[in-house]
């Protein structure tokens, strides 16, 4: 995901941009010379000359983490990119791979039906991440909108059909209890 940027010449008030990389979707992604690729490309598509934020969107399993971090390391040294960050990572991938005091952006799924705390606690740990979650509507299901309406109102091409959320017996029975609970808090049901 990329917003507008300029380059480093620009005055204080310049939009800042993040790039993420890798992903689980592509064998082989986070290796140092496609991570290379990945940030060339990003800045010559964005016109720029660094990024102010460039994340590893997810570990990649055939990829050692120290590797892919030091990539990351290497770029912000380069001056290709300010500050690195990363995605995804578990609570021993924090404790294990994350300094203390390193105070890094992370990346990570929570709302109160897909529960992370204890993947936010270590991160809080000696200062090593602060968390920035994703899907805290879990994709609308939290809503209140007609998108939150379930999985039989979605159409057929919806990725969110490949949520479990939308179809699990668990969910739909937390939420009506939720909406029992808190009728003041308007929370469509599936």
């Amino acid at each position: 995901m990329s917003q507008l940027m300029h380059t480093k010449e620009d005055p204080p008030l310049r939009r800042y941009l993040r790039k993420k990389s890798g992903s689980l979707n592509v064998a082989g992604c986070y290796d140092v010379d496609t991570a290379r690729r990945s940030l060339e490309a990003s800045l010559k598509a964005l016109k720029t000359d660094y990024i102010d934020l460039f994340q590893l969107h997810w570990p990649d399993p055939e990829v050692p983490i120290e590797q892919s971090l030091n990539a990351l390391k290497k770029f912000q040294t380069e001056g290709f990119i300010r500050f690195w960050g990363v995605g995804n990572f578990s609570k021993s991938q924090i404790l294990k791979h994350i300094p203390k005091e390193a105070v890094i952006p992370h990346q990570i799924h929570h709302n109160p039906i897909h529960r992370s705390d204890d993947i936010i606690e270590a991160g809080h740990i000696d200062k090593r991440t602060y968390n920035c979650t994703y899907s805290p509507l879990e994709q609308g299901l939290l809503a209140t909108t007609q998108d939150s309406i379930g999985f039989d109102q979605l159409g057929n091409k919806d990725v969110r059909r490949r949520n479990p959320y939308f179809s699990s017996k668990p969910v739909m029975e937390w939420l009506a209890r939720f909406q029992s609970e808190e009728p003041n808090c308007k929370i469509n049901r599936v």
